[in-house]
C-alpha cells in the first residue's frame, strides 16, 4: 500500500514539474525578444585636405635703355611675413641672357622703384630708389650693368648715404636722372621744406658736387 501511494506522489510531482517547465518555455517563446546588433559603420567622412598654397606671382616692371640695347627687370615678391623681396635682373632688349645682379628684402613700410631714366647714357650703370610708402626716398642704389663690385669692393653705391655724409645743410629729395655717363642729378630741400639747390653724385668716386643751376 505504501509503495503504491509513493508511486502516485512521484507521478503527480513529475507531471507538475513538466507543466511548470512547459509554461516557462511557452512564456519565453511567445515574449518578443530584443537584440543589440553591433554593426561596423563605414567611415564616409572625407579626411581634411591640407590647403595648397600657391607661390605668389611676382609683380614685374622694366626699363629699357635709351638705345634699346639693355633692359632692367625688377620682380617684386610678396612674402608671407609681409616683407617684399626684389630681384633685379639685366638682359638685352629681347630678354635674352638675363642675369640677376641685385636682391633686396624690405619691410612693409618701404618699397623699391625703378625710375624711367635709370640707365646711364652708355648703359654701364643704372640706379634704383628705395622709399617709404609715403614717398620719402631713403636710399639710391647705383650698380654696374653686370652686377660686378666697384673698386671699393661694394656691390652698389648709395647716393643718399654719400650725400648725407657730405653735410651740405640740405636734405636729399630725389635722384632725377643722369647728366652724363657718370653723373646723377640730385635734388634737395631746405630746412624749411623748400626746394634747395641741385647736386651731382659722381660714379664711382661718390663725390657730391653742388650746382649753380636747379634741375
Amino acid at each position: 500500500m505504501k509503495t503504491k501511494t509513493r508511486t502516485m506522489v512521484e507521478t503527480m510531482a513529475a507531471t507538475l514539474f513538466a507543466a511548470v517547465l512547459g509554461f516557462i518555455v511557452s512564456l519565453y517563446v511567445n515574449t518578443p525578444q530584443s537584440f543589440t546588433v553591433f554593426a561596423r559603420i563605414p567611415n564616409t567622412q572625407t579626411p581634411p585636405v591640407s590647403p595648397t598654397i600657391s607661390p605668389a606671382k611676382p609683380r614685374t616692371v622694366s626699363q629699357t635703355s635709351s638705345d634699346g640695347k639693355k633692359k632692367i627687370i625688377m620682380a617684386e615678391i610678396q612674402n608671407a611675413d609681409t616683407t617684399k623681396t626684389y630681384y633685379i635682373s639685366v638682359a638685352d632688349s629681347a630678354d635674352i641672357h638675363a642675369s640677376t645682379v641685385f636682391t633686396k628684402t624690405l619691410d612693409a613700410t618701404k618699397t623699391m622703384t625703378l625710375p624711367y631714366n635709370a640707365w646711364s647714357p652708355d648703359n654701364q650703370y643704372f640706379f634704383l630708389q628705395e622709399q617709404t610708402t609715403t614717398g620719402i626716398v631713403t636710399r639710391v642704389f647705383v650698380l654696374h650693368n653686370t652686377g660686378k663690385p666697384f673698386a671699393s669692393g661694394e656691390t652698389h653705391l648709395d647716393a643718399v648715404e654719400a650725400f648725407t655724409n657730405r653735410n651740405t645743410g640740405y636734405t636729399f629729395s630725389q635722384a632725377t636722372g643722369w647728366a652724363s655717363e657718370t653723373l646723377i642729378i640730385i635734388n634737395t630741400t631746405t630746412s624749411e621744406n623748400k626746394k634747395g639747390p641741385s647736386f651731382w653724385f659722381e660714379v664711382p668716386s661718390t663725390a657730391i658736387i653742388q650746382l649753380s643751376t636747379e634741375f
